[in-house]
């Protein structure tokens, strides 16, 4: 039996028009992977804190809003291309840092009757988490770690026995890179160790200055040493009004401009594909009409 002309045509311009639409998907599906997510379950501020960072180092960076939980949550999305540069950026300024339990955090937890030790603990914890929080809040301050040590303060003592006296160490881990002088970054030290003191000193009770001890070091990122984290300030140069570092100011043209260009060919593909699959779409209609006519 002889197959009717109009109905091939119809079944080849059905094939050909699905062909344009997976390529068509292809191409959404293409462009989709070029973004990857690099930190989950961030607070609004956090998310925002990052966002600022990248984008002061010319990295394109969104926020997506996850509110499936009991919690509304951020997650940051960069281009695959800026992945490893932001994961670093993020060791070297130690975003998102670990939160510090303070007094809110610490007595809000429910439980047993805690022993007159466990609630001393909790105290000391607490006292030691308000610190850490304050210490963050200080500019150039990336970490903070603060112990305490509060003897407690016997009943009975023998002749001649002093009271014990309580101690504090801090550590804190700073960022070191905006100096432009050793003098300034030494300058700079010895006031922020004069400044914990103070606060320390000024927080618990009963506690002297010649029992705290301050220790200042230069935050380093896993892999690099504590020279090449300090460094000095970055030449930098300007990108479409963003500011670079110089050495890499080229490599960002040349993968700006390879961006634009891929963005031009798929913009290109898209509008062939569509023009091609509406011209298909009338032939077919065209052809329904005279195959059933």
């Amino acid at each position: 039996m002889p197959q009717n002309p109009a109905r091939m045509g119809v079944i080849a311009l059905n094939r050909r028009y699905n062909i344009l639409l997976a390529g068509l998907l292809s191409s959404f599906l293409l462009l989709a992977g070029c973004s990857t997510e690099i930190q989950h379950n961030l607070t609004e501020n956090q998310a925002n804190k990052i966002v600022v960072l990248f984008a002061k180092a010319g990295i394109q960076a969104t926020k997506q809003k996850d509110a499936s939980g009991r919690e509304v949550k951020w997650t940051i999305v960069v281009g695959s291309s800026d992945k490893v540069k932001a994961i670093k950026l993020l060791q070297q300024h130690n975003i998102p840092s670990k939160k510090a339990a303070g007094l809110s955090e610490t007595y809000s937890q429910t439980g047993m009757i805690p022993t007159a030790t466990q609630e001393r603990a909790r105290f000391l914890m607490a006292q030691a988490g308000e610190l850490t929080k304050t210490f963050k809040a200080i500019g150039g301050v990336l970490d903070a770690r603060v112990h305490l040590v509060i003897p407690e303060d016997k009943i009975l003592r023998t002749p001649g026995e002093k009271p014990p006296e309580a101690r504090a160490s801090v550590f804190l881990s700073v960022k070191t890179g905006q100096f432009k002088s050793a003098v300034n970054k030494r300058r700079w030290f010895a006031e922020l160790s004069r400044d914990a003191k103070s606060l320390v000193n000024g927080s618990i009770e009963k506690l002297k200055a010649q029992n705290i001890s301050v220790v200042i070091r230069p935050h380093v990122v896993p892999g690099e040493s504590a020279t090449e984290t300090i460094g000095n300030d970055l030449q930098t140069s300007s990108v479409l009004s963003i500011r670079v570092d110089t050495k890499h100011a080229m490599r960002l043209k040349l993968i700006l401009g390879g961006m634009v260009l891929l963005l031009v060919l798929f913009i290109s593909l898209f509008v062939w594909f569509f023009t091609r699959a509406t011209s298909l779409k009338n032939q077919l209609r065209a052809l329904n009409t005279n195959a059933f006519n």
